[in-house]
């Protein structure tokens, strides 16, 4: 696609559908095998699906809170899969088996030293459609992206073209009157 315009709507859902179906099916299978642990364990479904309700508030509270502290999306959504693996850690305490003790905690070092590098990490990759990047910052209305180059300064909304300075608009709309 070109920088700042709209792709195809063809093309918005199959990337809409590569992104959530995959992720959505890994969730389904691992609500799937914890309701039956659960169920195994005494528990009802209901208590079930009470939990994984909980979790989806809890976690929508947490990144909107880090939102509101400016924290930038990537950062605040390893932040947010630390605290998951924080959560499997504790729920698997009781496990007997090594492996469902030891992958959380290995998921939580790993995240953590990931977040170490989500600020560098996440600049570079809008560079690459921005390539002469001067700042870009998320916002709770998008991502806000400026570029410079030679004497032009471009502010790019959600990677839209919002403002430049070498634009011609003013002379365009000073012949309206004649």
């Amino acid at each position: 696609g070109i920088p700042g315009a709209y792709l195809p709507l063809g093309v918005q859902l199959f990337g809409l559908f590569a992104a959530v179906v995959p992720l959505s099916f890994l969730a389904g299978l691992l609500f799937r095998r914890a309701a039956r642990r659960l169920s195994s364990e005494g528990h009802t479904l209901a208590e079930a699906y009470w939990l994984e309700s909980t979790g989806g508030v809890f976690g929508g509270l947490l990144s909107t809170l880090l939102m509101i502290l400016g924290f930038q999306n990537l950062s605040a959504a390893l932040l947010c899969c630390a605290c998951l693996f924080a959560v499997v850690w504790i729920c698997s305490a009781k496990s007997r088996h090594r492996p469902e003790r030891i992958l959380p905690q290995a998921g939580i070092v790993i995240v953590l030293a990931l977040s170490l590098f989500s600020f560098r990490f996440d600049m570079l990759m809008t560079s690459w459609d921005h390539p002469y990047m001067v700042e870009s910052r998320d916002t709770p209305y998008g991502r806000v992206t400026v570029t410079a180059r030679a004497n032009q300064v471009i502010v790019y909304d959600n990677d839209a073209v919002a403002y430049e300075t070498e634009t011609a608009a003013a002379e365009q709309f000073v012949h309206l009157s004649t």
